[in-house]
């Protein structure tokens, strides 16, 4: 391999490696938003959960950033094969995170409404369902940090495996919520308020699932996408 090759390849490998870094940061973001929105729950603290609100601005400044080197390198390098591969499963996970950010601020956006000075206290136990689901969420993160970290792929297969059982735990806790609102008619605008934060959390699960499906591309060259 001559000098110059040497060079193009080093550089190359340099950019990916800078895209790769960046969507690791993006992943620890969106998971310490959603660290920062369940305190707030649990706490029922409505200024911490303005505060993750304010801080969505990071999460798409990140996917603005990736979207630039994902195009740089695609008009420069013009990758094939692994590369390819690699540059365009970023991309879609970058896609995937702000769309989990942007779900994040919804259920912090909710957080604060219920613990707000104009909302009474909501019932304890059924926040404790919904922390309960929003710590199921954080997992996933966690373990996608783990495949971007480690480089291995095992924890993103581990989170398909489970992908039924948790929307079917997301499915019964929304169930029980309708239940609860048809009990007592008072109460119909809180329980509505609630299933909201809980379907936002199932949608957080899907889009982890879809990354856990990308990774698995990025790595293994296995396509889940419209999968049983």
């Amino acid at each position: 391999m001559s000098n110059n090759t040497e060079h193009l390849v080093r550089g190359f490998d340099n950019e990916i490696n800078h895209v790769h870094t960046l969507i690791v940061e993006m992943t620890q973001l969106v998971t310490r938003q959603m660290e920062q929105a369940l305190r707030a729950l649990d706490e029922g603290n409505d200024e911490l959960a303005k505060q993750v609100v304010i801080g969505d601005e990071n999460v798409d400044q990140y996917e603005i950033s990736i979207d630039s080197e994902v195009l740089n390198i695609l008009a420069r390098r013009n990758p094939v094969a692994n590369d390819l591969r690699t540059i365009l499963s970023i991309s879609k996970i970058a896609v995937e995170l702000e769309k989990i950010g942007n779900d994040i601020i919804d259920f912090a956006g909710l957080v604060a409404y219920l613990f707000g000075p104009d909302t009474s206290n909501p019932n304890h136990v059924l926040l404790q369902e919904i922390s309960k689901f929003g710590n199921l969420v954080k997992s996933m993160l966690d373990r996608l940090i783990l495949v971007l970290e480690k480089n291995d792929v095992q924890p993103a297969y581990a989170l398909l495996e489970n992908e039924r059982d948790c929307q079917t735990e997301f499915r019964d806790g929304i169930r029980q919520q309708l239940d609860f609102a048809i009990k007592d008619a008072r109460r119909i605008s809180r329980a509505l308020t609630l299933m909201h934060m809980m379907k936002v959390l199932e949608d957080c699960g899907e889009h982890c699932c879809h990354i856990a499906g990308y990774m698995i591309f990025m790595k293994d060259s296995i396509d889940f996408r419209h999968s049983a």
